[in-house]
């Protein structure tokens, strides 16, 4: 598909695999593999896409002062001691 009167071709993007990263400058893109591990780096551009997060080692971080909450690496991942 191809936007009319503009060099864009569309393609779906449902189902593709990839990862969220983020740039030397703080932008998050998303990074597409292909078989030979080749990647093209995408824009986000769409403001509330569903994602879901398929990385084992991706966990919620909770601040309990603060609330501040994000997602890191596992705590062994990170070098932290964990607790009961």
């Amino acid at each position: 598909m191809k936007i009319k009167n503009k060099p864009i071709t569309l393609t779906s993007a449902k189902g593709t695999k990839g990862c969220l990263i983020a740039t030397m400058g703080g932008k998050f893109m998303f990074r597409v593999y292909n078989k030979n591990y080749e990647f093209k780096d995408y824009d986000i551009h769409h403001f509330d896409m569903n994602i879901v997060i398929d990385d084992e080692d991706a966990f919620f971080h909770v601040n309990t002062d603060t609330g501040k909450s994000w997602i890191d690496y596992s705590a062994p991942t990170l070098g932290l001691e964990t607790e009961d």
